[in-house]
């Protein structure tokens, strides 16, 4: 019969590989940084990036506070800041998601970017949880560009409502020509349901005309697809809407990350997978098997 200690000893090494599996795969996790092409990173969950004034003199501090510059970490200088009015700054939640803070939206609020120029391959990845899925009103914007007529951009809606179908995501004319009809492109893929407040990861890329969308690192077979035969340049995005604030989000929004072409596979698992483990997300992201950006 084995002593205790033998037991313990035995018990011990269990938990100490265990241990190291999960320090493993954490470490595994890559910064996106590591990954090339990343033109836009805004992170909620970083208080340093938020600020309480356009000018970026007074830092976010506590829950509530308003977030009226969002720095982007990137390194190019592709911040987003409120929408003018006294009442269009979103807040500060300092649990929002999977413990880590976020931005809070009430569906007139929004930042954004004037000068950003979108490039024809773009990968877009935001991390987001809405507060109510089943009453969307129509689509409900996470990320658009400018102008707000006929621009680009990834929403969700929760509801049927407005003529649209529910559940689904939606890629919205990025580079793609609005002339001649139909004067929307866009792809819609339907994503099954979320639960209020449930956390959620969207992966958006966009190729020339080849459009591919994930949700938690699960690929959506889009449903419908219109697209024209010409590209015209875009500039500008916003967070959480449009310009013209038509169909804002509402609920968090904790990460969003924009990337100047379309990653490959491994890449795209790779920052999948840094935000699931990030923010505690069960998903389809699996530990990266190489170095970063290889």
């Amino acid at each position: 019969m084995k002593s205790n200690a033998t037991t313990m000893t035995t018990a011990t090494r269990i938990l100490s590989f265990a241990i190291l599996l999960f320090a493993s795969a954490a470490s595994a996790a890559p910064v996106p940084t590591s990954i090339s092409g990343l033109d836009v990173w805004l992170d909620g969950s970083d208080a340093t990036t938020l600020f309480q004034d356009v000018a970026g003199t007074t830092p976010v501090t506590a829950t509530g506070n308003p977030v009226a510059l969002w720095k982007d970490k990137s390194g190019n200088g592709n911040h987003a800041t409120a929408w003018a009015g006294p009442t269009s700054s979103p807040t500060y939640t300092a649990s929002a998601l999977g413990g880590k803070s976020a931005l809070t939206f009430n569906g007139s609020q929004g930042l954004s970017n004037g000068t950003y120029a979108w490039p024809t391959g773009v990968e877009v990845l935001a991390v987001v949880s809405a507060k109510i899925w089943s009453s969307a009103n129509g689509y409900r914007f996470i990320l658009s560009s400018m102008p707000a007529t006929y621009n680009a951009g990834i929403a969700l809606t929760g509801g049927a409502n407005d003529g649209w179908n529910g559940n689904e995501v939606l890629a919205y004319g990025n580079n793609w020509d609005s002339t001649p009809t139909p004067s929307t492109p866009r792809v819609n893929a339907p994503y099954g349901t979320l639960s209020d407040g449930q956390a959620a990861i969207l992966d958006v890329s966009l190729l020339s005309y080849v459009v591919q969308i994930a949700l938690n690192g699960k690929a959506l077979k889009p449903t419908f697809q219109s697209i024209n035969n010409e590209v015209f340049p875009k500039n500008g995005y916003n967070v959480a809407g449009k310009e013209d604030r038509d169909q804002a989000w509402q609920g968090n929004i904790a990460e969003l990350l924009i990337f100047n072409r379309k990653l490959t596979a491994g890449e795209a698992n790779d920052v999948g997978f840094y935000l699931q483990e990030k923010y505690g997300i069960r998903g389809a992201y699996v530990v990266p098997k190489r170095p970063p950006g290889n």
